[in-house]
């Protein structure tokens, strides 16, 4: 059972016909790391008054809004483009704990210098979560750190050892697994607007083994939505039966020079994918789609974990 005094807000009750229905967590920071990897830990969001309760609240119901396209204007509805999508359940919980140390501390600053990253602990935000008999799909983090407001992502890391639904990948025996290990977990800010749940949820919600859902807005190593190589072929992928085309001068922002990696088709060409620079968007990030690929891969995944 969760924590005493516990404040929970079910924004969307899922199936409940399920013991284990799709289900994503948002979640309180009760301390922060600072910096990554320093041992030393500060008090964040410890959930024990008002003012807590209410900054998660609000990022909670954004966040909520976001992933099911409900806000005043987005283009893309994301989960709520899957028949599934009244199955999923949803839940913010504000956990009241004054405790600072390793345990506590979800989240921590990035040490890099000048950057402004919130990074999740993933061993220690899996181990509290599971403390609490929860046991999420994705997990968010929120967090009100004074300095460092940029989201991250890490990905899920299946269980290959269950089942799933088989699917193909340019000739690759790939999975949409039933279960996880170890969640997909974010770490967002308590101020999150933009497309930021829906771009961090593509990276926490794809697969470390079966699909990995990266970044486009950087030049980088092959993953399930990005290659590299020049000439850019036509041709992007094969992905379960369909093939997927290359886009070939990413939409209006261009591919910069030097760069060797490309992008799969977007379905609107005047504005950026969701996974890459949305806040570059003609007429605000909200405007942004994910590329037709990746939409195909998270609705898919979508229907494995609502039907296990």
């Amino acid at each position: 059972m969760p924590t005493a005094g516990t404040d929970t807000i079910e924004w969307q009750k899922g199936n409940t016909a399920k013991s284990d229905p799709f289900f994503i967590l948002i979640l309180n920071n009760p301390a922060l790391e600072r910096p990554e990897g320093s041992a030393h830990f500060v008090p964040d969001m410890p959930g024990v008054g008002a003012a807590d309760r209410a900054a998660l609240k609000k990022a909670a119901g954004y966040i909520f809004q976001n992933l099911f396209g409900l806000l005043p204007g987005q283009v893309d509805k994301v989960l709520g483009l899957s028949p599934h999508a009244n199955e999923i359940r949803v839940v913010s919980m504000c956990i009241p704990t004054t405790t600072v140390s390793d345990a506590t501390a979800l989240v921590a600053e990035d040490a890099l210098d000048d950057s402004l990253i919130l990074v999740a602990r993933r061993d220690q935000a899996h181990a509290f979560v599971s403390a609490e008999s929860l046991d999420p799909d994705i997990l968010f983090l929120v967090s009100q750190s004074p300095t460092h407001t940029r989201a991250s992502a890490f990905g899920t890391t299946d269980d290959d050892t269950r089942s799933g639904i088989a699917f193909t990948y340019d000739g690759w025996n790939l999975s949409q697994r039933y279960l996880h290990l170890i969640p997909g977990m974010s770490a967002v800010h308590a101020t999150v607007g933009g497309m930021t749940p829906v771009h961090e949820f593509g990276h926490a919600f794809s697969s470390y083994t079966n699909g990995y859902v990266t970044d486009l807005y950087v030049d980088g190593t092959p993953a399930f939505n990005r290659k590299v190589g020049r000439p850019i072929p036509a041709k992007f992928a094969a992905y379960d039966g369909t093939t997927y085309n290359s886009d070939a001068v990413r939409d209006g922002l261009g591919y910069p020079g030097g760069w060797q990696s490309y992008h799969p088709e977007l379905i609107d060409p005047t504005r950026p994918a969701i996974m890459d620079n949305y806040w570059a968007a003609a007429g605000g990030p909200l405007k942004c789609q994910h590329d037709k690929l990746t939409r195909a891969y998270i609705l898919d995944r979508v229907h494995a974990k609502a039907t296990r």
